[in-house]
């Protein structure tokens, strides 16, 4: 009898177990489907690791089950179904209750290729239905260190391609020829280990263009997709990124002459850099000293007899160290083909006829003006707000945020976007900047994509669905920034792009450094024309990075926008003297050292237009702060000696004095200027002259730099015995001898 009811405990529990791993008997496809008809489905569930799936812990259900449809919900195919319980604790940091679940590697991997679902049972009633978020599982489930480089690569005559896609179901390489027609066809095998797809081939040629073939589930249909895509690792590209280009970069018509060996700035990051910031397209838009096909291009910071690359070199010679170019990898927002987009030289009749617009503007004389001498009228009308509206839609400016490609330059600035000239082109303009004396360093644009999903813009969403961008915890839908969607910059892929990317443009194109952040760690100098106590010891030397203005917001002159010309001017010095000479690493950007005020209503789409590159007593001022912050290393402290070397004093609201001291007996650390005791600079912010009380200030001097400087107002200031007199919205510096 014992022997019989052991048999019988046996096969209840092999019954038990049957039914925890199929679930048939608890919850069925049928069952889940009509549920989610009737009563539709959440995205609260997340795949955190193998054996780890996240759930909110507001419901009551007493069993759970993983539902996995390999072509979908309604792809007509029988899903796999594995049952769920509590685990006692969770390392995972995200809220809810965590379940444990047991699965073969080998069903994990078919399961992430479909639709997941969650379905929660109590006493025997589906209560709710979750769609699983799986980005977070796949840096668990695919080894992603050790990789072999990913994209086309030719070498000995053989292209190796690579692609990491893990959730596809196969992909195929699709080669076309120059006239962009398929004529060949590579079948792709998968890592199992890593994810990536790869194939090799000795029949191709530097220059031949590709796609990827891809059959795959993507959850913004819900279906098995079959689509072509660009390599998200393209180092080549067609004309509006629709192909990727196979290059070798090492090719000898690929690197201008001298490139190898070119003499570079001694590089890496330093307190006495001063960064100069600029927009390859914006740049030279207005310099008619360019040939009109160079403008807003790559070249134009080539040619060292034009106004704008005069104006560089002559900010290399103030002491200008490193220019900062924004956005110049491949983004979606400007029409590669000069033919189908409008420029400056378009003017208001073509606009008219491009669109059929039915506005007296474009039955009048004003339809021969040309857009540019419109922009820098700054003539306002209702009928050519419209007409610029159009213009906007499809200009050739946008400021590059919403990455396509991270590792090809883009076409917008090449003079030919249908072929390799932006290899060549990018290549020669950061050897012309290294010749000039300037490092170069870019911003990389790796906190957002151009798009998602199936849509144009979408490449690294195409490849590995909802991986790459943040999604929302709780509706699954796509988290969008101004930009665009928002990269999830803290999964190991998305670190590994935007690491392999500053390697390469380290090593292929000489740049020197790179921005990350788009200025998320910068400091804006200028809050309400205030200068603060506060801000200048809050301000870490090494670390920030100080601006007056940043591209696509309000020029600095708008900014400082007053009635009375003269005082505007002053304001706008005290600035860059606020900028030039409090701790930190100054960045200028261009257009700030001019009298620039914004164009029209839109600084987020029309470009600043330098036109009189003729340096003013502004650029001149900006030239003479610069020569006075490079006069004494006091004011390039690093943070232990800010801390003792330095002393801040709001003498009124009005009025700032920064006080810095080299003299030993005043600070435990050694003496740092052998000119220099001791730096006062006084912010005058009013517009009245400021009486400062200074002990012994018959020993000071004024500053040689502002004694024979281009500021008038500031050769004023005064030196009593016992204080200094600085002029209304003058920064003075006063300097001790050793």
């Amino acid at each position: 009898m014992q022997a019989l009811n052991a048999m019988r405990l046996v096969f209840v529990c092999l019954c038990l177990i049957l039914v925890s791993c199929s679930g048939r008997s608890s919850v069925s496809p049928e069952r889940v489907i009509e549920y989610a008809n009737i009563h539709g489905f959440d995205n609260v569930a997340h795949w955190a690791d193998q054996q780890t799936i996240i759930l909110p812990d507001n419901h009551s259900a007493s069993r759970h089950f993983l539902i996995a449809f390999p072509e979908g919900m309604n792809g007509g195919t029988k899903p796999s179904i594995f049952q769920i319980s509590p685990k006692e604790s969770s390392e995972y940091n995200r809220p809810g209750k965590a379940y444990k679940i047991y699965m073969k590697d080998t069903d994990i991997h078919q399961v992430l290729e479909g639709e997941i679902f969650i379905a929660c049972l109590d006493r025997g009633e589906l209560t709710s239905l979750h769609l699983v978020q799986t980005a977070e599982v796949l840096d668990h489930v695919f080894e992603t260190d050790g990789i072999k480089p990913l994209g086309a690569h030719l070498e000995d005559k053989t292209t190796t391609f690579r692609l990491w896609a893990p959730t596809a179901k196969l992909v195929n390489v699709q080669i076309y020829n120059e006239q962009l027609m398929p004529v060949r066809k590579l079948e792709m095998e998968k890592s199992r280990k890593t994810g990536v797809w790869s194939v090799s081939d000795a029949e191709l040629n530097s220059g031949q263009y590709y796609r990827y073939k891809m059959t795959i589930f993507h959850p913004a249909s819900r279906k098995i997709e079959t689509y072509e895509v660009t390599d998200p690792y393209s180092f080549g590209l067609s004309a509006n990124s629709e192909f990727s280009q196979i290059i070798d970069l090492s090719e000898p018509d690929l690197e201008p002459e001298g490139w190898t060996g070119h003499k570079r700035p001694k590089t890496g990051a330093s307190p006495k850099d001063i960064i100069y910031r600029l927009h390859v397209g914006e740049y030279s838009a207005f310099d008619e000293s360019q040939p009109t096909s160079l403008r807003g291009k790559f070249k134009a910071l080539t040619n060292r007899e034009s106004h704008s690359v005069k104006h560089l070199e002559a900010l290399a010679q103030a002491g200008v160290t490193t220019v900062n170019i924004l956005p110049i990898s491949d983004f979606g927002s400007v029409n590669e083909i000069p033919m189908e987009r409008f420029s400056l030289d378009t003017s208001i009749g073509e606009v008219c006829d491009a669109y059929e617009l039915d506005l007296d503007i474009c039955a009048t004389g004003q339809a021969e003006n040309l857009i540019s001498s419109v922009y820098l009228s700054n003539l306002a009308s209702e009928d050519l707000d419209k007409v610029l509206s159009y213009v906007a839609n499809n200009d050739a400016y946008g400021q590059g945020t919403d990455a396509l490609h991270l590792f090809v330059p883009d076409g917008s600035y090449s003079s030919n976007a249908d072929n390799r000239s932006r290899i060549v082109e990018t290549r020669e303009m950061i050897q012309s900047l290294h010749e000039l004396g300037l490092q170069v360093i870019i911003d990389l644009p790796v906190h957002f994509g151009a798009d998602v999903g199936q849509n144009i813009g979408s490449v690294l969403d195409k490849t590995v669905p909802r991986y790459y961008f943040v999604s929302d915890p709780v509706t699954g839908n796509i988290v969008r920034g101004k930009d665009g969607p928002e990269m999830a910059i803290d999964r190991k892929m998305a670190q590994k792009i935007i690491s392999d990317a500053r390697e390469f443009w380290a090593l292929n194109y000489g740049i020197d450094g790179f921005n990350l952040s788009l200025s998320n760690q910068w400091r804006n100098v200028l809050e309400d024309d205030q200068i603060s106590a506060d801000m200048i010891n809050s301000a870490v030397p090494n670390k920030s990075i100080n601006y007056l203005e940043s591209y696509g917001n309000l020029s600095l002159r708008t900014y400082l926008n007053d009635s009375d010309t003269e005082f505007r001017k002053r304001k706008h010095i005290n600035a860059q003297a606020a900028l030039m000479l409090t701790p930190g690493i100054p960045l200028v950007q261009s257009g700030t050292e001019f009298n620039i005020e914004s164009n029209r209503n839109d600084p987020d789409t029309w470009p600043f237009a330098i036109t009189d590159w003729v340096g003013d007593e502004i650029f001149e001022s900006l030239k003479d702060f610069i020569t006075i912050r490079n006069s004494s290393p006091l004011f390039v402290l690093e943070q232990n000696e800010l801390q003792q070397k330095l002393n801040i004093e709001m003498v009124n609201s009005e009025t700032l004095v920064m006080t810095l001291n080299d003299q030993s007996e005043l600070s435990e650390l050694p003496d740092l200027d052998p000119r220099y005791a001791q730096i006062i600079v006084v912010f005058n912010k009013s517009k009245v002259s400021q009486k400062i009380p200074v002990n012994e200030a018959g020993k000071l001097r004024l500053h040689p730099t502002q004694v024979n400087g281009s500021d008038r107002f500031v050769r004023r200031s005064q030196i009593m015995f016992n204080h200094v007199v600085v002029p209304p919205h003058s920064t003075a510096v006063f300097v001790r001898p050793q």
